[in-house]
């Protein structure tokens, strides 16, 4: 194997001691970026924090800091933050100002952008969380589900099976959204409801036990 990188200048930063990584070899990553060596890279606290298999790469002012790893071919970028010892794998992309923190996972070909994950979470299956969301306490976004436009999930609450959650809506409680079904327009999920079958629940609307809805 040919080392990918390597640690360059040290950079403080938050009170903090980081690396800057240089690359030592060309490559191109997953978003089309061709990385030349000698090009310089992102903030890491060690050089644990980025594998030096595959393409992945950390780009700009982002920092990998703690016990966490980016490995496969994902990349962070933009003025992103990988922290509490979080792990970014497969071909994932956490972009814009974003964070993931506190043991969460994101993984598949996910997308993070200017959005923030955190308390053992995880996100997955070519997921995203976009537009200044949450995805918090242990919940789950999978089978390529969307959470947006500052939309929040948490509480171990699920968003699956090519769901949406958008516009300022929150689920909560351990409740699930599912099948294809949309929450938006400020609406609210609690009480671990069910949304499935498509559903779409809208305009200030709260869906809270014992019911499930479903088409």
């Amino acid at each position: 194997m040919t080392t990918k990188y390597k640690l360059g200048e040290l950079v403080k930063k938050n009170g903090e001691n980081f690396y800057r990584i240089e690359a030592l070899k060309d490559f191109t990553t997953i978003d089309g970026v061709e990385i030349q060596k000698g090009d310089l890279g992102g903030l890491v606290s060690s050089d644990r924090n980025l594998s030096q298999y595959c393409k992945g790469w950390i780009f700009d002012d982002s920092i990998v800091e703690d016990d966490s790893i980016v490995s496969g071919d994902s990349i962070v970028k933009g003025n992103s933050t990988i922290k509490g010892s979080s792990v970014v794998k497969g071909r994932s992309v956490v972009k814009g100002v974003s964070i993931v923190d506190d043991f969460s996972l994101i993984e598949g070909c996910s997308i993070i952008d200017g959005s923030t994950v955190r308390d053992v979470s995880t996100v997955k299956d070519s997921s995203t969380v976009k537009y200044n969301s949450l995805v918090d306490d242990e919940s789950t976004i999978e089978g390529h589900s969307t959470v947006k436009e500052g939309s929040t999930v948490k509480d171990g609450s699920t968003v699956k099976d090519s769901s949406t959650v958008k516009n300022y809506s929150t689920v909560k409680d351990g409740s699930t959204v599912k099948d294809s079904s949309t929450v938006k327009d400020y609406s609210t999920v609690k009480g671990g409801s069910t949304v499935k079958g498509g559903s779409i629940v809208k305009d200030y609307a709260t869906i809270e036990p014992p019911f499930t809805v479903y088409l």
